[in-house]
């Protein structure tokens, strides 16, 4: 009987055992595997080798170029007919600054160039080196131009004005889908006394960090841990003051690395860096295609994006021709405008306080 038990305590045990050894030889097998074989690619990883690019093609600057105020970069894509189609229509409108209609504001001068990648298509790129050749208004960066690449044309652009330029007091980054009225920019440069530490643009609020990874504004929690992105401003524009870039510069190389979304990474690092976003009046941003009435017109000073070839050519004839006929027009939209109605009473109530402060005194 004693036997019979010990047989079957050995049986049972074995079996035991037996079980563990396969479960644990199949736990090492299948961590073996995943180590071999290739995990699938994230949709959006941290760049490592991100570094600050100096395009490989650029213009030739003249010797008065380096006096320019302010320096205008265009994204714009390496690939498609559409494309060519929008840059020629803003060197035709908004972005020539030798045209009477749009030249210097009280002797800011400034410039327009526009940022491209190298297209996968070779047709495509031997294209853009000719037009960068015929019009020498053309950055193209040494990597490959994709949704991706935007915060290396971003960072390219900025590091190649800061080095060709530096007497330049503020760089314009916008999308060639955009309408920019750059004397009306200048203007309130001015107006706001030529200001520092400027960052600036149509500014994002609350915005929800997203980490849906089918989207193409993904941000894994190690590119950006919290919840919510810091005030940003959107990418179809922002403006800069050169005497912060030296910062956001060195932040790529010892602070948080690049992510694609460069409105978004920006934002961050301003941030970070303790340079608040403010809110530009004037720069107005649509996210469905609409009409815009004459007073949204006038009382605009950029307009995107998904902005068209003829859209914009129409926009600049009514800037150019059809606005200075209507000066009516233009201050009744003034007046009913919030951004500057406020101004406007803020400046009439300072003159009244004067006037009734000066008499009390000679009373």
């Amino acid at each position: 009987m004693k036997v019979f038990v010990l047989l079957s305590w050995l049986c049972r045990n074995f079996r035991k055992s037996r079980v563990l050894t396969l479960v644990s030889f199949c736990a090492i097998t299948i961590f073996l595997f995943s180590q071999i074989l290739p995990s699938p690619p994230s949709p959006n990883v941290v760049w490592p080798e991100f570094s600050l690019h100096l395009p490989f093609v650029e213009p030739n600057i003249s010797s008065t170029d380096p006096n320019i105020y302010l320096a205008v970069v265009v994204n714009s894509a390496a690939t498609g007919h559409k494309y060519r189609g929008l840059r020629k229509a803003i060197r035709e409108t908004w972005g020539n600054s030798g045209n009477p209609t749009t030249l210097e504001y009280r002797n800011k001068t400034w410039k327009v160039y526009f940022v491209l990648g190298i297209s996968e298509n070779k047709i495509e790129h031997e294209m853009n080196l000719q037009e960068a050749l015929r019009n020498n208004d053309v950055i193209i960066g040494n990597f490959t131009d994709n949704y991706k690449s935007l915060i290396l044309k971003t960072f390219m652009s900025h590091y190649w004005i800061t080095s060709k330029f530096p007497s330049c007091r503020y760089v314009l980054k916008t999308d060639d889908d955009v309408y920019v009225r750059v004397p009306r920019l200048l203007q309130w440069l001015e107006r706001a006394g030529a200001p520092n530490r400027l960052y600036g643009g149509y500014v994002g609020l609350d915005q929800w960090t997203v980490r849906d990874p089918k989207s193409k504004w993904f941000l894994s929690k190690e590119q950006y841990e919290k919840r919510y992105l810091p005030p940003f401003c959107h990418g179809a524009f922002h403006v800069l003051s050169t005497d912060i870039l030296p910062r956001f510069f060195n932040y790529t190389r010892f602070g948080r690395k690049p992510f694609h979304a460069d409105d978004a990474y920006l934002g961050v690092v301003a941030n970070e860096l303790g340079f608040e976003a403010t809110k530009m009046p004037g720069f107005n941003l649509q996210f469905r295609i609409k009409p815009r009435s004459a007073c949204d017109l006038i009382t605009s000073t950029t307009m995107g994006h998904k902005i068209d070839a003829p859209t914009m050519i129409k926009y600049h004839n009514f800037y150019t021709k059809e606005m200075k006929l209507t000066k009516y027009k233009q201050l009744k939209c003034l007046a009913s405008s919030p951004e500057l109605f406020s101004v406007a009473a803020f400046a009439i109530f300072s003159l009244f306080m004067e006037r009734l402060f000066r008499a009390i005194l000679l009373s």
